[in-house]
């Protein structure tokens, strides 16, 4: 009889388990869509691609946008005790986010960005916490509690907006007496590009309100910014504004810049990372390196002449070659390596009728 209640005991126990359902933990490690396995990892922010499937959208897992990463999703209905992180710096866009479970979390963390178009909340709940910014396009209905020291911005004038539960301590009509928020900074546009051996950025702004100044933003991976300067914003404004500064000392080869804009009460946002890539000193840049196939080839100071690529094994036998014809000094030539070399360390050299460069490259 014992062994008997044993057997019963566990089988209710791994009953419950199978219907309760085992939930997963995600970190983004690339931006792209939701449903993609190979923008997820399963250990940690910046840590590897180890996820074989995408979170569920029924918001059964633990799931964290990390900073520097936009992921898109097109339906989010969330009917299981799981999470949403977005952190700062991070990007959730969603077509249709529905939340009815009371246990599940949303948070969005300060410099984090939720920008859905239909919201639908009907927990009841005190889960959602918004310290950064949630812009609604289209819908707005919430009977529950939503906290938190952000912003939510409702995009345009066409929005329908209801609200039976309390946002930010605010009950019923969020546009009446208090009117519904445009966005703080309107960006029209944010721009990098090459002058010389430094990189101007520029952009403009359509609107802004209560805007106090942009940071300019620099990386080497995408992931850890630095500070490059900052430009004080223009408070409020509802004309268009131009504003520009100058990365003197920019990175050579692959680099990535961001705006981040702050408010007068310290909340802030990104704007999208944008790339350029700067010519190396040595004249010879190959990225990205190592490679899982393809690589892109830059050579300066080799406008409007005839270079010749050969890519050598380490015994020096030639295995790929291909002439190129630069039409400006800092033009990138792909590549297309994939399934021509083995995984391993190679040689590949440019070489003109006045130079000859080398540089060591990497296929993993």
């Amino acid at each position: 009889m014992k062994q008997t209640f044993l057997l019963f005991t566990i089988s209710i126990f791994f009953f419950g388990i199978a219907e309760k359902g085992f939930s997963a933990i995600f970190y983004t490690v690339a931006s792209g869509s939701w449903g993609t396995a190979s923008k997820w990892s399963n250990t940690s922010c910046g840590g590897p691609q180890d996820a074989s499937t995408a979170p569920s959208t029924g918001g059964a897992d633990q799931v964290t946008i990390c900073s520097g990463y936009t992921i898109t999703a097109t339906t989010l209905t969330i009917n299981n005790a799981g999470s949403i992180t977005v952190e700062s710096g991070g990007q959730l866009n969603v077509t249709t986010l529905t939340l009815t479970n009371t246990s599940f979390v949303l948070t969005v963390n300060n410099g984090g960005t939720l920008k859905v178009g239909t919201f639908t909340n009907t927990t009841g709940n005190n889960h959602v916490l918004i310290n950064g910014l949630m812009n609604v396009t289209n819908t707005f209905d919430n009977n529950a509690t939503i906290s938190g020291s952000g912003n939510i911005y409702f995009s345009n004038s066409g929005v329908h907006v209801g609200n039976t539960g309390t946002v930010f301590g605010e009950t019923g009509n969020l546009c009446n007496p208090t009117p519904c928020y445009a966005l703080p900074v309107e960006l029209i546009n944010f721009t990098a590009q090459i002058n010389s051996r430094q990189v101007d950025l520029k952009w403009s702004t359509a609107s802004e309100k209560n805007n106090d100044f942009f940071t300019i933003e620099r990386s080497e991976n995408g992931k850890l910014f630095e500070t490059v300067n900052t430009i004080d914003g223009a408070g409020n404004s509802s004309t268009i504004r131009n504003y520009e500064s100058v990365d003197a000392e920019p990175i050579s080869g692959l680099s990535y810049y961001r705006l981040k804009q702050t408010d007068l009460n310290g909340l802030f946002s990104y704007s999208n990372i944008i790339s350029i890539y700067l010519n190396g000193t040595d004249g010879l840049s190959v990225f990205p390196s190592p490679s899982s196939g393809n690589i892109n080839v830059s050579v300066s100071g080799g406008k409007g002449k005839k270079v010749l690529l050969i890519i050598r094994n380490v015994l020096g036998s030639e295995l790929y070659s291909k002439e190129i014809l630069p039409d400006s000094d800092n033009s990138v030539q792909p590549l297309e390596l994939s399934g021509l070399l083995a995984p391993g360390v190679y040689m590949i050299s440019a070489s003109s009728e006045d130079k000859m460069l080398e540089k060591k490259i990497v296929i993993r």
